[in-house]
């Protein structure tokens, strides 16, 4: 039977401590990061204009497609290739935020599209802007 020695547990706190504070930190940023790239994405795509609405198409594809790892891996270790070096925590808070900025942005396009048609159509153009109009009326339908 193996017993465990609590005092090494307990000499441990601090730095378990520290981890869950660093942990809680990229989170947030993540999360705030994550979001405002996630909305950004999601008007690109239900733009009218097909480049605008093809390339966040294919910035979602890609960064759905690929696993976080080879993504964090990639950042971190071949950014510096290129002359940019990052820091662990920064390459890996940017990676986790491209990533979660495509699964938002797919979450935040699915909202617009359950808008029914005909309540889109409903605003008057004079008054509410296309843009406008996501951010005021339409924003609790959407989220």
């Amino acid at each position: 039977m193996v017993t465990l020695k609590w005092s090494l547990v307990f000499d441990k706190i601090p730095s378990l401590l520290h981890g869950c504070a660093v942990t809680m930190e990229i989170s947030v940023l993540t999360l705030i990061f994550g979001t405002i790239l996630g909305v950004i994405l999601a008007l690109m795509r239900d733009s009218h204009i097909k480049v605008i609405a093809r390339l966040a198409q294919l910035y979602i594809w890609i960064w759905r497609g690929t696993p976080l790892m080879v993504q964090a891996f990639l950042i971190y270790f071949r950014l510096p290739n290129l002359g940019i070096t990052l820091s662990a925590m920064t390459a890996g808070t940017l990676s986790m935020s491209l990533n979660t900025g495509a699964y938002i942005a797919e979450i935040v396009r699915s909202g617009i599209d359950a808008i029914d048609p005909g309540q889109r159509g409903s605003r008057p153009d004079f008054v509410y802007g296309r843009w406008s109009y996501c951010g005021g009326c339409a924003s609790g339908r959407i989220f």
